[in-house]
């Protein structure tokens, strides 16, 4: 798969995955990335997310645009795939304009710890990476609640 560079066509300065994406009602060009994850954590596997949202902001479109997220193990193995989506940017616009571009992955499953990447793929070609690493968390007891006491 090729890479885009920010001198032939959409790209991305940035990705991220997070629990929820919100869009001001008034100020449809405004959101809201809440609990934005630097990595994941489970006590087992294989663990599951019931939701997570991908968000990046893409400019240099000159034109209408398909876009797709995908995560990706170590392997290159593909563990989610988005619906492809389409950009058809307003009239007036450039490449200057910023894109939003959202997907969400329901019941996002990972079956082992390990380092896997979110891609974001712009009419086939990668234009973002986020590098995701999943790790295994040992249970913590705290003191007096493993007897059943308070």
């Amino acid at each position: 798969m090729a890479k885009r560079t920010k001198t032939n066509g959409p790209h991305s300065s940035g990705l991220i995955l997070c629990e929820r994406v919100l869009q001001d009602l008034v100020n449809r060009d405004a959101v809201t990335c809440v609990n934005i994850f630097n990595g994941l954590s489970a006590q087992s596997f294989p663990m599951l997310m019931p939701v997570a949202y991908a968000f990046a902001q893409v400019t240099g479109a000159s034109g209408p645009f398909e876009y797709e997220y995908k995560i990706v193990d170590g392997d290159g193995n593909i563990v989610a795939l988005s619906q492809k989506s389409r950009v058809d940017p307003q009239p007036g616009t450039d490449e200057t304009t910023s894109h939003k571009v959202i997907s969400a992955f329901n019941g996002l499953g990972f079956e082992k710890e390990g380092l896997y990447a979110v891609i974001l793929e712009i009419d086939g070609v990668e234009a973002a990476e986020l590098p995701l690493k999943v790790t295994r968390i040992m249970p913590q007891v705290v003191s007096g609640q493993a007897s059943g006491r308070a």
